[in-house]
């Protein structure tokens, strides 16, 4: 709804938010096209961030500068001294699957630009959506609750973008 879209910001397919075609939304098969580092729907002079870029920005930063002050004001954190200086203003607004939301005011699924591979054998790859992980619910997994993740099933998933600054 605008509302929500107003506070939280957009969610989009990761073909959408990287401007890709819906070729790239395979499982089974690499994307071909450029996609690292590209400007996709982020403004001029901005880009979507890479995981070297993200992985970067998590263990430069403590958590408590990537977090919104809104976090610690609304409680949903759990948590308390967000200063939000880094200005990437994390909040939990969870991600939109199948048919339904979820979990919203727990998580942030951050996408970024890098598409992952997993092989479980050597005849067999699956391709998946590399993300910003930012889990309000405990501060076991990384920087405070933010790690890098990633799930093939999120190539279907809208997820939420933080676009930095080139």
């Amino acid at each position: 709804n605008a509302e929500g879209c107003d506070k939280y910001g957009r969610l989009y397919l990761w073909t959408d938010a990287l401007k890709l075609s819906d070729d790239c939304n395979s499982e089974s098969v690499a994307c071909a096209e450029p996609h690292e580092g590209v400007q996709g729907v982020c403004p001029d002079g901005w880009h979507v961030p890479t995981q070297t870029e993200a992985e970067a920005m998590i263990e430069n930063n403590a958590a408590p500068s990537l977090i919104s002050t809104e976090m610690e004001e609304s409680q949903i954190a759990g948590g308390s001294g967000y200063t939000n200086s880094t200005g990437l203003s994390l909040i939990p607004v969870g991600r939109y699957g199948a048919s339904s939301y979820e979990a919203m005011n727990t998580q942030l699924n951050s996408l970024l630009s890098t598409e992952g591979i997993y092989e479980n054998s050597r005849t067999h790859k699956t391709y998946y959506v590399v993300e910003m992980l930012f889990a309000n619910t405990s501060s076991t997994n990384g920087n405070e609750g933010i790690e890098i993740y990633g799930s093939n099933n999120f190539k279907g998933y809208y997820l939420s973008l933080r676009c930095i600054k080139d």
